[in-house]
């Protein structure tokens, strides 16, 4: 039967791609450590950088893809359970199997990058809410705010870590006022065409 063989193969691509990912997230870790250890930086600034864009790459191909053949649901649904299974399944589950008492939070990311994360998922909240659909212009806002997150990150530890502080008085300045002045506009344009 051709509709079973094809849910046989179906199965084995999930399996070998599991296999695959499990490989190269081996591959991932061992590479970070030894780059964090080469560059001088702590691994939580690793993380926040290589790693969790190494492993968020196949959830943005999977997003990109789906994308472009029209299937926005599959898209938003990715990004929204890949947050979800990171934040429930990937946090409990390190903390079980992490020796000790668990997993340890560094104050550095619960004092700069946890209320990063906070005001990021409350910004996207308009977003979500106006029209069901997030426009080209709010894309290309949470892309410039996600190199600009990172280069907040890196900078302090370069050669231009003098522009540090100036850095982030140009992004809570401007870029952050710019940013509420953006998703404010436009959820109030929703809100007008709708009633």
């Amino acid at each position: 039967n051709a509709a079973s063989g094809g849910w046989i193969l179906a199965v084995l691509r999930l399996i070998g791609g599991i296999g695959i990912l499990t490989i190269g997230s081996r591959v991932l870790v061992s590479g970070a450590t030894e780059a964090a250890t080469y560059l001088g930086v702590s691994e939580a600034v690793i993380g926040l950088t290589i790693v969790s864009a190494g492993t968020s790459m196949p959830e943005l191909i999977t997003s990109l893809v789906a994308a472009l053949r029209g299937r926005t649901d599959l898209a938003i649904g990715n990004v929204v359970g890949s947050c979800l299974l990171n934040l429930l399944l990937v946090l409990g589950g390190g903390a079980l199997a992490a020796a000790g008492r668990g997993l340890d939070v560094s104050p550095e990311l619960i004092q700069d990058d946890l209320p990063v994360m906070l005001l990021t998922s409350l910004a996207c909240l308009p977003i979500f809410w106006t029209r069901g659909r997030i426009s080209r212009l709010e894309g290309g806002l949470l892309l410039g705010l996600y190199i600009l997150y990172i280069v907040d990150n890196v900078l302090p530890r370069t050669t231009l870590a003098s522009w540090s502080d100036e850095f982030r008085l140009l992004m809570l300045c401007l870029v952050l006022p710019v940013v509420m002045i953006v998703i404010m506009t436009q959820a109030l344009v929703f809100w007008r065409t709708k009633s």
